[in-house]
């Protein structure tokens, strides 16, 4: 029996994009069954609107009606894919421990307000730091903190610049991205400390 995925999307929708693949391909053991946009006028909307996905608009006013949507649609994971707006506690409390996301840095370093798409980068090469990367985590009610799924190293480079270093960053982010809805779904865990402990003591 196949699992049920909620995608979350702002932009163009390519990480939307790899997440229905994957499932279509069987690397992800479930169905995209809705997207979730706050711009209907998103990439990621046209792309769903191709794969005859169901689109939900998002919005504050009617985060109740959104809610009851999403609990007749019972997901078993929400995954934010570039969704840029900050979920009110309300919408995390009534899905606790199964909205996702994607963070492109070694959280808890440049993470937080304002830190998203190039101004990560940005941030990345200004501190000077060798290694960037990114990271897979449970959504809790703090902007990028909630605990660490899986994490994977890019090392940053004399003559990167945020435009060539979110490249690299994001072509790593997709597949880390892909396994780690994979194995969630798939293993039993439980949350240690600020981190995911897979109860079969598989680890990504």
């Amino acid at each position: 029996m196949k699992n049920k995925i909620v995608v979350m999307a702002s932009g163009e929708g390519t990480t939307f994009q790899e997440i229905y693949q994957a499932c279509s391909y069987g690397r992800i053991n479930a169905e995209v069954v809705a997207l979730i946009s706050d711009r209907l006028d998103s990439g990621a909307v046209v792309k769903a609107g191709k794969l005859n996905v169901p689109v939900i608009h998002y919005s504050l006013t009617k985060k109740e009606i959104i809610i009851r949507e999403l609990e007749k649609l019972k997901p078993d994971l929400i995954v934010l894919a570039g969704f840029l707006k900050i979920l009110p506690e309300e919408f995390i409390d009534n899905f606790a421990g199964k909205i996702v996301n994607t963070h492109p840095s070694l959280l808890p370093c440049f993470g937080g307000k304002g830190m998203y798409g190039i101004n990560v980068q940005h941030a990345v090469l200004k501190s000077g730091t060798k290694v960037t990367g990114c990271t897979i985590h449970l959504v809790d009610k703090d902007v990028d903190h909630g605990p660490i799924i899986a994490q994977e190293t890019v090392p940053v480079l004399s003559t990167d610049t945020p435009e060539s270093l979110q490249i690299r960053v994001h072509s790593v982010e997709l597949g880390l991205y892909v396994d780690a809805i994979s194995t969630l779904l798939k293993f039993d865990h439980t949350i240690v400390g600020n981190r995911v402990k897979f109860l079969n003591q598989f680890s990504l």
